[in-house]
């Protein structure tokens, strides 16, 4: 069985249903004939659970049932339904609102998982997928779209923007050309040994990050102790406090407590919110990570339509004459 959550709305996060059910069932409410309407008006889906009495946010998230793949470019419905079908998988897969077979193939695969992964440690399990993706479903082939070569044969082409844990999918949209399968009586991936690879790789890159970090540190602090007794010029000290504050969890955390930011838990690790964005000047949707080894070291502005700022924490201290 399988926890599922259904959203009627997708602007209206606070609204939602959590199922538990087998995966026929979630296939059958997932791909079932609804009335045609606007994608945003769609129902949507996510293979997440979230906290009672919350809204579906990354940061209200407990944890994921079943694999999603968003393929939007490149791969045909057709190429890859073969391909799983060949390597005997349960999977269903269906095609997506913007589905145009004259245009571009534009669907998604569920996979099962043997049991449910912990949001904190989703990142690993999507990792894996797609690496198991490039070793076993990648298709370097010439498709009706022409003779691909070099970057544009990479498993990157697959939508990779929706790692985070508590993503949503639209339901699927009957239209003349949509189309769905559902295959339930074959094997399971193991997705966990993919993701203990992926965890593997991404803590190796974290040390070597961290000791890069450490000897860059260590150099720069030297540096301005040769300079003690003479005069620092502006220059050295501003390139130290934006070295410190890019790598330096410490020196982000006083920074964070200085703009009188909120600390918010997520999964991707822990985020200063509520200052005030250097572009729009709203203060609803600027961030930036407290740990920048784990995660980017920028600063940002969620407003991506309208405003979509960002730049180095530094930067950010500086324009509020914390430098």
């Amino acid at each position: 069985m399988f926890n599922i959550t259904l959203l009627p709305k997708i602007y209206q996060p606070e609204r939602f249903e959590t199922h538990k059910l087998s995966f026929t069932q979630v296939y059958d409410i997932v791909t079932q004939a609804r009335p045609l309407l606007p994608k945003k008006q769609q129902v949507c889906w996510s293979p997440c659970i979230f906290k009672k009495g919350t809204k579906k946010g990354n940061e209200n998230a407990i944890e994921i049932s079943l694999m999603v793949l968003d393929i939007d470019d490149y791969y045909r419905f057709d190429e890859v339904h073969d391909i799983l079908r060949f390597l005997k998988l349960s999977f269903f897969i269906h095609t997506s609102y913007s589905h145009d077979e004259k245009v571009k193939d534009k669907f998604r695969v569920v996979f099962p998982m043997r049991d449910p992964v912990p949001a904190e440690l989703w990142r690993f399990y999507f990792d894996g997928m797609m690496d198991w993706f490039r070793e076993h479903v990648t298709i370097p082939i010439v498709s009706k779209y022409g003779t691909l070569q070099g970057k544009d044969l990479k498993w990157l082409k697959l939508d990779t923007s929706v790692n985070d844990p508590g993503r949503a999918y639209y339901t699927m949209t009957h239209k003349p050309l949509s189309r769905r399968v559902l295959y339930e009586s074959g094997e399971i991936v193991d997705w966990e040994m993919y993701a203990d690879r992926a965890r593997y790789a991404y803590e190796a890159k974290l040390d070597e990050k961290r000791r890069l970090a450490e000897e860059e540190r260590e150099r720069r602090e030297a540096h301005l102790k040769n300079l003690e007794g003479r005069r620092v010029s502006h220059s050295d000290r501003r390139k130290y406090y934006y070295h410190m504050l890019s790598t330096q969890m410490s020196w982000r955390q006083r920074l964070a407590d200085r703009l009188g930011c909120e600390i918010r838990m997520s999964s991707g690790g822990d985020r200063a919110q509520g200052f005030s964005c250097p572009s729009c000047q709203r203060t609803d949707c600027s961030y930036f990570y407290i740990d920048p080894i784990r995660n980017s070291h920028l600063a940002r502005c969620g407003h991506l339509k309208s405003c979509g700022w960002s730049a180095s924490v530094g930067y950010l201290a500086e324009i509020n004459n914390f430098i």
